[in-house]
C-alpha cells in the first residue's frame, strides 16, 4: 500500500473514532532472582541442605562440601519470610500473615503448591508428629498438611496475652506467654490443657528435654526448670549471658544458646542447678536462629549461615560458612550490566543478561562507604563520602580498574554522570562539577556552596537539580561551570530523599510529604504540576513512559499509572521485608535493593511491541492512539517500550513510520 494512503487511513480513523479509555492489563512486579540475601530470621535442616527464611523469601544453601558451601536455590517473595519449617514432602514458609507451602523438586527450586492466610504475623513454626504448629499475634494453632495442596487449620486457640514461645516433647506442648504463665497441653486428637504454672515473663524461646525446660529471656539470660515437679517452684538454675539471648536448644553436647551480642554459647547442664559456660564461638554477628541435625548445628546471623560441629563443646568449631553482612547502597543499570555499591563487597558488577540467573562478574573494594554511584558507557562514578569522587573503568567488567580518586571539600553523597561531566552532591559544600572526558585526568571545573546540605543531585542538559535537608528543590544553570547560576527554587520544610528525571518530568521524593512532580520541558524553568500524597515516606522513584515505581519506607513498592497528569493511579502494591533504599530500571527489568537484599524483577505481563493501549492486541487503533499522542497531546503509552520500535528509549515519528510499515507489511 502506498505510504500516502496509509496516512489517509489514519486520518480517517482519527475523524471517525472518538478518544476512548485505555483497557490496560493488570500489571504486577514479579521477582525473578535475588542476590546478597540477608536478614536471615530462621533455619532448618534437610540432609546436606539448609533452608533459610530471609529478606527475599528463602534461600537453599548446600553444605555437602563444607569447605565450599553455596546457594543452590531460592524461593522469592517480596514480603520476605520470618519462619521456615521442613515437612515430609516439602516445606512451609511464613510471611507477615500468610503461609506458603512448597513441594520438593528434584530438578530445581521447591514448587509452590498452596497458600494459607492467617490472622497476623507468625512468630513460631514447627512440624511435629504429623502436624504443623504455629504461633501468631492472636494465639496458636496447628495445621493438618497431609494433603500439601490443601492444608487445613484443624485447631486454634486464641489468647488475649501474646504468646512468645512454644515447645513440644513427647505428647506435651508448652506455651511461654508474655506474662510468664506456661500452659501444658496434651497433643491428642484435640489438644487439651492439663496444667498451668507461673514462670518467668518475657520468654523468647523454650526448649524441652524431659525433665528439663530451658527458657531464654533476652537480656535476663537462660533459666532452667524441672518439669517433673508436681508443685512448687520449678525453677532450679539460671545463667546470665550478659548479652541478648534469643534462642536455646538442648543437645547431647549441652545447651546451645544463640546470643545476639555474644554469638554461640555452650552451657553444661550436668548439674542443672549450676549451669556453667563450656565454650563459645564469636564468628556469627547478630545470631538469630538455630537448628540441629545429629552433631551439627546450623545458625543464621547477619553475616551469613554457619554450620558448627559440636563434637567438642569446649570449642564449637565452624565447619562451614556461607554469605556475608551486606548492605546495598546504590544501583546503576547500563545495558545488561548492573553496577551495585555494596558495603562489604565494594563495587560489584553483575551480568543480568539472564535475569533469572544473575552472575557476579567482579567485586572491587574501593572505600568503606559508598553513598551513590552512576554508570555511563564504560565508566562508573562513585560518591564515596570523605573519599570523594572515585572513577572506575568498567570496559572489562570482569576486571574493573580504578582510574581516578579525589576528595571533595565536603562529603560526596550523590552523583550524576552525563556528557563527560560528573556532578557531585557535596553535602555541606553544595555541589561540585568535574570534567571526566579523560577519566584518568579528571579535573574540578566548578561548583557552588549554598549554605545548606546537598544530598541529591540530577542533571538535564546544562541544568543541575538538587535537594537535601531543608534545602528545597533547586535548579542551577551550569553553562558556565565555574560560576553556576540559580534559576529556580521551590521551598518545603521536608528532607529531600531523591530526584529522578524521566522525559520532561522531574520526580522529587520528600520524606513525610510525598512526591512532587515538575515539568522540566524547559530545563531552566521547572514548573510544579502535581503532588503525590498517597505516599508518605518515599525513598526513590524510578520508571519510564507513564509507569513509575515508588519505593516507600512504610508502604513498600507501588506501581503508578501516570498517563493522566493530576490523576496518579496505584496499579499494584507489594510490601517489602525491609525498605528499599535504591532502584534502577531498564525496559522490563526492575532492580531494587535494601539492607540486606537485592531483587531483580520484571513487570508482568511483559510488554507487547505495538500494543499502545495494552489490551493484549496489536491493531490499527494502536496506531491511531500513537498519532494522537505524537500530534495531539493524547494519552501516552503506559510503557515506552510498547511503542519504541527503534529501541532508542524515546517515541518519535520514526517509531510511527516503522509501526505503520509493520501493520501493512510494507518493506523498508
Amino acid at each position: 500500500m502506498p505510504r500516502c494512503g496509509t496516512f489517509k487511513i489514519i486520518i480517517f480513523f482519527l475523524a471517525v473514532f472518538p478518544a476512548k479509555s485505555l483497557g490496560v492489563q493488570d500489571l504486577r512486579l514479579a521477582p525473578v532472582s535475588s542476590l546478597y540475601d540477608g536478614g536471615r530470621a530462621d533455619v532448618c535442616f534437610s540432609g546436606d541442605t539448609v533452608y533459610c527464611a530471609c529478606a527475599s523469601g528463602a534461600e537453599l544453601v548446600n553444605f555437602d562440601d563444607q569447605n565450599l558451601p553455596g546457594r543452590t536455590g531460592q524461593i522469592l517473595r517480596h514480603g520476605g519470610a520470618q519462619k521456615v519449617a521442613l515437612l515430609p514432602a516439602g516445606l512451609a514458609l511464613a510471611g507477615d500473615d500468610s503461609l506458603l507451602f512448597y513441594l520438593h523438586s528434584p530438578n530445581g527450586d521447591p514448587v509452590r503448591c498452596a497458600g494459607l492466610q492467617l490472622a497476623g504475623r507468625i512468630d513460631f513454626l514447627e512440624y511435629y508428629h504429623d502436624f504443623l504448629y504455629f504461633v501468631d499475634e492472636h494465639g496458636w494453632g496447628r495445621i493438618n498438611c497431609g494433603q500439601m495442596n490443601n492444608p487445613v487449620v484443624d485447631y486454634y486457640s486464641a489468647s488475649s496475652i501474646p504468646i512468645k514461645a512454644l515447645a513440644m516433647d513427647a505428647d506435651s506442648l508448652l506455651l511461654g506467654r508474655e506474662d510468664g504463665i506456661s500452659l501444658v497441653f496434651h497433643l491428642r486428637v484435640t489438644p487439651q490443657a492439663v496444667n498451668a504454672f507461673r514462670w518467668r515473663p518475657n520468654i523468647t524461646s523454650l526448649t524441652v528435654s524431659w525433665p528439663l525446660i530451658a527458657a531464654t529471656c533476652a537480656d535476663s539470660g537462660v533459666f532452667i526448670a524441672d518439669y517433673s515437679r508436681e508443685s512448687g517452684d520449678r525453677e532450679i538454675g539460671r545463667f546470665y549471658t550478659y548479652g541478648n539471648a534469643v534462642e536455646s536448644l538442648l543437645t547431647p553436647a549441652g545447651l546451645c544458646v544463640a546470643d545476639v551480642a555474644r554469638g554461640l554459647l555452650m552451657l553444661n547442664l550436668e548439674h542443672p542447678q549450676i549451669p556453667y559456660l563450656l565454650g563459645f564461638n564469636r564468628e556469627p554477628h547478630k545470631l538469630q536462629a538455630m537448628a540441629r541435625q545429629d552433631k551439627y548445628l546450623a545458625a543464621t546471623a547477619a553475616n551469613g549461615v554457619f554450620i558448627f560441629n559440636l563434637n567438642n563443646p569446649l570449642a564449637p568449631k565452624t565447619t562451614g560458612h556461607y554469605g556475608a553482612e551486606y548492605a546495598v547502597r546504590d544501583l546503576a543499570l547500563t545495558g545488561k550490566l548492573l553496577a551495585a555499591a555494596v558495603e562489604g563487597a565494594g563495587l560489584c558488577l553483575i551480568n543480568v543478561d539472564d535475569a533469572a540467573q544473575p552472575i557476579v562478574l567482579s567485586e572491587i573494594l574501593l572505600a568503606d562507604t559508598v553513598f551513590a554511584l552512576a554508570a555511563n558507557g564504560h565508566l562508573a562514578a562513585l560518591a564515596a563520602g570523605e573519599e570523594g569522587l572515585i572513577l572506575v573503568d568498567i570496559s572489562e567488567p570482569t576486571m574493573p580498574v580504578e582510574v581516578f580518586r579525589e576528595a571533595t571539600i565536603g562529603s560526596a553523597r550523590d552523583i550524576t554522570l552525563e556528557n563527560e561531566l560528573a556532578v557531585v552532591a557535596d553535602y555541606i559544600e553544595g555541589f561540585r562539577i568535574f570534567d571526566v572526558s579523560d577519566p584518568a585526568r579528571a579535573r574540578l571545573i566548578g561548583g557552588k556552596s549554598i549554605n545548606r546540605p546537598v544530598t541529591n543531585v540530577a542533571r538535564r542538559d546544562n541544568v543541575v537539580y538538587l535537594s537535601g535537608l531543608n534545602t528545597g528543590f533547586r535548579a542551577f544553570d551550569i553553562s558556565f561551570a565555574f560560576k553556576p547560576e540559580e534559576v529556580y527554587h521551590y521551598d518545603t520544610d521536608g528532607r529531600g530523599a531523591d530526584i529522578f528525571l524521566s522525559g520532561h518530568r522531574a520526580f522529587w521524593s520528600v520524606d513525610k510529604e510525598g512526591v512532587y512532580v515538575f515539568d522540566i520541558s524547559r530545563p531552566a524553568s521547572p514548573r510544579l504540576i502535581d503532588h503525590w500524597q498517597m505516599v508518605r515516606h518515599p525513598r526513590r522513584v524510578a520508571g519510564e513512559g507513564a509507569l513509575y515505581y515508588v519505593f516507600d519506607d512504610s508502604l513498600g513498592v507501588l506501581l503508578i499509572d501516570y498517563r493522566f497528569p493530576g490523576e496518579p493511579r496505584i496499579m499494584y502494591q507489594e510490601t517489602l521485608a525491609a525498605p528499599a533504599v535504591t532502584a534502577a530500571t531498564g525496559r522490563e527489568l526492575v532492580c531494587f535493593a535494601g539492607t540486606p537484599y537485592l531483587f531483580i524483577s520484571r513487570v508482568e505481563p511483559p510488554v507487547m511491541l505495538g500494543d499502545m493501549d495494552e489490551d493484549g492486541r496489536v491493531m490499527l487503533l494502536d496506531a491511531v492512539l500513537l498519532v494522537n499522542y505524537l500530534f495531539r497531546h493524547g494519552t501516552p503509552p503506559l510503557r515506552t517500550a510498547a511503542m519504541d520500535f527503534d529501541g532508542d528509549g524515546v517515541i518519535t515519528m520514526v517509531d510511527l513510520v516503522r509501526f505503520i510499515r509493520i501493520l501493512f507489511h510494507s518493506s523498508d
